[in-house]
């Protein structure tokens, strides 16, 4: 193809292209509209045209390019996740009524303060996934050894530098005028995203699996057991598993790497259980579900338990204070709601989780970019895996470790974590997500 004709469609394409948004819909466009022209360069030759000639009209049988390419940005609009965002304002109704009737269970005057706090939470978190949901974070997924180094340095700062407080032998938390930030849930958020966009298992080969596992998994694994945060070490090796898995190449990798990384785990484990004067604190907290003892420690368990049953369909008064229930504001915000409202607030609540999980699923589900998509499987696992614990330890049949249910608990660094995630979600989401069960980029 001459230099001449080339220009001539690089010129149509891109003029196209111009009315358009999103570089990924560029490339898909200018892939698809090329093929056509193409095609008819091909059919206009056979017939005796020349080269020249036929693409000049190829060119025109395409149409107006300005006219093309409005019409595609008509059609290939941004996605908006109406369901997504009405399960979640479904969540923060329910979430900022349980605060402002708490007024029964906490000191008089500090529960408008409360309410008012999680009020300005609540407006702050929705500036800021509308800041994510406006620009790209699938950029992000470019530079994960730039989110994990950033996240490693956030880590060294709370755990090394003394700056982070140390509470139940944890050390978790920064404050910074006046404000207390779960650093370590703040890392594990940013870790949670440089894992969607690590390389693809199926490319490592030799040494390089090594260095990855290290990178991935052992310097995260190392420095959550560092700072004594257990529960979000838990959480990152699962995220890191199912990170992995999505990017397998073949059951034998995930086999070999699996074996080794169990062989590695029990090794830290026992290293862990040896030299930690707080394990037999851990290790209460989880075995307190299964505990017989409701004065030690299955106390939690037990009063969340009895509550639930005692609460029947409509509960037992608005708000009616319990005080054997503690960490209501948290941990049990699950058992509270059921025992002040009955079993009908436990279904409303676990109906809006179910469907906001069902919507994160179907956004994971349609979205065509393979980072895009380990974005929205590895955030659906981060809310669910908190709303599923929240509930399953008010009922009874998951040990109390410091879950808190998403939207509802008081919590702002957690709220605004959730917010954020939702932000990135609605971003991955805008484009290379289809409608249907079939969509091509001229014919959607």
């Amino acid at each position: 193809m001459s230099k001449a004709t080339n220009d001539e469609i690089q010129h149509f394409l891109n003029t196209v292209c111009k009315q358009l948004r999103g570089q990924a819909l560029h490339d898909d466009v200018k892939s698809e509209m090329s093929t056509h022209i193409e095609e008819m360069v091909e059919e206009l030759e056979q017939s005796g045209i020349g080269r020249q000639e036929a693409v000049r009209m190829a060119v025109l049988r395409m149409g107006d390019p300005l006219l093309i390419g409005k019409q595609l940005r008509r059609s290939h609009r941004p996605a908006v996740q109406w369901g997504l965002i009405g399960a979640l304002l479904l969540l923060l109704i329910i979430g900022l009524f349980a605060r402002l009737v708490s007024a029964h269970v906490v000191p008089s005057g500090q529960s408008i303060m409360l309410f008012e706090k999680q009020l300005t939470m609540v407006c702050i978190g929705f500036v800021l996934m509308l800041g994510l949901w406006f620009i790209d974070c699938r950029k992000l997924l470019n530079y994960p050894y730039w989110l994990f180094a950033s996240g490693l340095g956030l880590a060294f700062a709370t755990t090394m530098s003394g700056i982070g407080l140390h509470i139940n032998g944890a050390i978790r938390y920064v404050s910074a005028a006046g404000v207390s930030i779960d650093m370590m849930a703040v890392i594990l958020f940013i870790w949670l995203l440089a894992l969607a966009g690590m390389k693809p298992a199926r490319l490592w080969s030799g040494a390089d699996t090594i260095v990855q596992l290290v990178i991935w998994l052992f310097i995260p694994v190392l420095t959550f057991v560092a700072a004594n945060v257990i529960l979000l070490c838990f959480l990152y090796c699962c995220a890191f598993m199912i990170a992995f898995w999505m990017t397998r190449r073949n059951l034998v990798q995930v086999m070999t790497i699996g074996l080794g990384i169990s062989l590695a785990a029990g090794t830290l484990g026992a290293f862990y259980v040896a030299s930690n004067d707080k394990v037999y604190y851990i290790l209460a907290r989880l075995m307190s579900f299964v505990s017989k003892d409701p004065n030690g420690s299955g106390y939690m368990t037990h009063q969340a338990v009895n509550a639930v049953r005692s609460a029947g369909w409509w509960g037992e008064g608005e708000a009616l204070p319990n005080g054997s229930l503690i960490h209501i504001a948290s941990e049990n915000m699950f058992t509270y709601m059921i025992y002040s409202y009955g079993w009908s607030m436990g279904v409303l609540i676990s109906a809006a989780a179910v469907l906001f999980m069902a919507m994160i699923g179907r956004i994971a589900r349609r979205i065509q970019d393979e980072g895009g998509r380990r974005v929205a499987v590895l955030i659906g696992f981060f809310f669910g895996i908190q709303f599923a614990w929240s509930i399953l330890m008010c009922l009874g049949m998951a040990p109390f470790v410091g879950v808190v249910l998403p939207f509802l608990s008081y919590g702002h660094s957690m709220l605004l974590i959730f917010f954020a995630a939702c932000g990135v979600l609605l971003s991955v989401s805008k484009q290379g997500y289809k409608s249907g069960t079939k969509s091509t980029v001229l014919g959607s």
